[in-house]
């Protein structure tokens, strides 16, 4: 008879961001809304749902290069709450971090020439770098905006399910 015991911290986490973030289109509709919200004009939507990978660009008012460390981290939000937003919990894209193999966030805020990325994998940073777009050919165009590339959905939650029934 297996025993009853307490979830670890990461893994009811994980059960937790599966209420926001259930399968690829609902992960797309998070992004997408983050787009909206962040006044975005142009939103390109890629999906491959052989690898379930799934990438967001826009053209948003993106976010400042000082606040990449907390792209990901829970509880955070850019939004105006006030104004009223589709997100505000600061939920979406720590869920899809949690639940994802790798999450990268590129994004430039507007007149800025510097471009912030974080890297993350099942909700912890693997790196963050920012790289000044004048001298940096590898950077986003001269727009601003936020790229969202995710790789491999609910990798993380399906690894954890097999280590647990092992």
């Amino acid at each position: 008879m297996a025993a009853v015991e307490l979830l670890s911290g990461e893994d009811a986490g994980k059960l937790r961001s599966l209420e926001l973030v259930v399968d690829i289109s609902s992960c797309v509709q998070q992004l997408v809304e983050n787009s909206i919200d962040s006044g975005a004009s142009s939103i390109e939507i890629r999906v491959d749902t052989r690898r379930f990978a799934v990438s967001v660009t826009d053209n948003g008012r993106g976010i400042p290069a000082d606040e990449i460390r907390n792209i990901g981290m829970r509880y955070f939000t850019s939004k105006d709450i006030s104004r009223g937003a589709y997100g505000f919990r600061g939920e979406a894209l720590h869920s899809i971090a949690l639940l994802s193999s790798v999450m990268e966030v590129q994004t430039r805020a507007n007149g800025s020439k510097l471009v912030a990325t974080k890297i993350l994998s099942g909700g912890r940073t693997l790196s963050t770098a920012v790289k000044d777009a004048d001298t940096d050919p590898s950077c986003l165009g001269g727009v601003s905006g936020t790229s969202v590339h995710v790789r491999e959905l609910v990798t993380g939650l399906l690894d954890s399910t097999v280590r647990s029934s092992s």
